[in-house]
């Protein structure tokens, strides 16, 4: 005489339906609420943040008095929650076509908050300047215009609370242009630990 084996439907506070097959084991079985709540969670793991690249400009006409002063972007920092990672930069006067350095002028590019042109003072060649971000500091001593493209140093990140701008002062700024021109190359990402390179 054959006996059916115990067969028991139940389910368990993850609403999880178990049959239990007599007593050789037990089989799991997803509702579908389950599995799309699994697949969502996969997508999110398995997603990389996408990035997005951005060339980015600011303009601006010297101080009077050959006075330093500061070139921010027209899009001066990244939107909340994203970060730049800054790729080239490049700076030029009037001409984009000049590849003659202008007399007695020179620049930084810094990374930080930017300071009001009244703060920053710039002594002779070789002396300290008033109101820099020493630490902040990506690129110094940069003739203007650049040679082309200048070429970040690596891993320099522009977060949600800072600033990309230049600082151009000297002698010439006056006589060598009308305007100063900087631009940035960039590539946006969230600002997660995921979306770093390195």
């Amino acid at each position: 005489m054959l006996v059916a084996p115990r067969r028991e439907v139940y389910y368990d506070a993850r609403d999880m339906a178990r049959i239990l097959v007599g007593a050789a084991g037990e089989v799991d079985i997803a509702t579908k609420d389950d599995l799309d709540s699994h697949f969502k969670h996969l997508a999110v793991l398995l997603t990389r943040p996408h990035a997005r690249y951005h060339r980015l400009h600011g303009a601006r006409a010297p101080r009077a008095g050959n006075n330093p002063f500061v070139i921010k972007l027209d899009t001066p920092r990244p939107p909340t929650g994203w970060l730049w990672e800054l790729q080239w930069a490049l700076l030029m006067g009037d001409d984009p076509a000049s590849a003659t350095a202008l007399a007695n002028v020179r620049a930084m590019i810094i990374i930080g908050a930017a300071p009001p042109d009244a703060s920053i003072t710039a002594g002779a060649v070789g002396a300290a300047w008033g109101g820099i971000d020493y630490p902040g500091v990506v690129l110094s001593g940069l003739a203007v215009p650049t040679n082309g493209p200048i070429t970040i140093p690596d891993k320099n990140v522009c977060h949600t609370d800072e600033e990309v701008y230049a600082v151009v002062g000297g002698s010439g700024t006056v006589a060598g242009a009308g305007f100063y021109h900087f631009t940035v190359g960039v590539i946006e990402k969230p600002q997660t630990a995921e979306a770093l390179t390195w």
